[in-house]
């Protein structure tokens, strides 16, 4: 019987160890979450800065083009549709079905740039955005939607980069407009 009472023991020896290893544990997760919370409050990072950032993000990006090479220009089609989504998103424009349509665009572009499946799905998406960034304006300013229609479906978008980057600036132009009115 002495046996059986030193391997129960054991087996409840290493539980415990085993539940004091969990709390510490997630202790220190606990720990380090809330240092980081703290450390963005000590440095003066407010909410509404941060909201702002990925709308601040593609007014920077617009503002600069960035046409060298085919894989650059991959990569700048896609990064800013990845961060026109961002920019809707921050100011509730178009819905989140709009956001992921973007991003799916984005992907798209940099898996099969040369498709004109691929200059589709951009332009549907392009004209989605504008009907979110100007939705039936009173002064006839359709200049987005126009922008969008543009785009060529039965050509490669590499080849129409030109027109999509003028949308970008375009866009955050307008996007920049509504942002002041809210």
């Amino acid at each position: 019987m002495a046996h059986i009472d030193t391997a129960s023991s054991r087996r409840r020896s290493w539980m415990a160890i085993s539940a004091v290893g969990l709390l510490a544990v997630t202790a220190i997760f606990w720990a380090v979450g809330c240092a980081g919370s703290n450390d963005e409050r000590s440095r003066g990072v407010d909410e509404p800065a941060a909201a702002n950032s990925p709308l601040q993000d593609y007014l920077r990006f617009a503002g600069t083009a960035e046409t060298r090479g085919a894989d650059v220009d991959r990569e700048y089609l896609a990064d800013g549709l990845r961060k026109l989504a961002g920019a809707l998103g921050t100011l509730n424009l178009g819905g989140p079905d709009l956001q992921v349509d973007l991003r799916v665009a984005a992907e798209h572009v940099l898996l099969n740039p040369a498709s004109t499946a691929t200059t589709e799905i951009v332009r549907n998406g392009l004209m989605s955005a504008a009907e979110a960034i100007e939705p039936g304006r009173p002064d006839g300013g359709d200049t987005l939607r126009r922008l969008a229609e543009s785009v060529r479906p039965d050509g490669p978008l590499f080849d129409q980069r030109l027109t999509v980057q003028e949308f970008f600036q375009e866009s955050a132009k307008a996007i920049q407009r509504v942002s002041q009115q809210t």
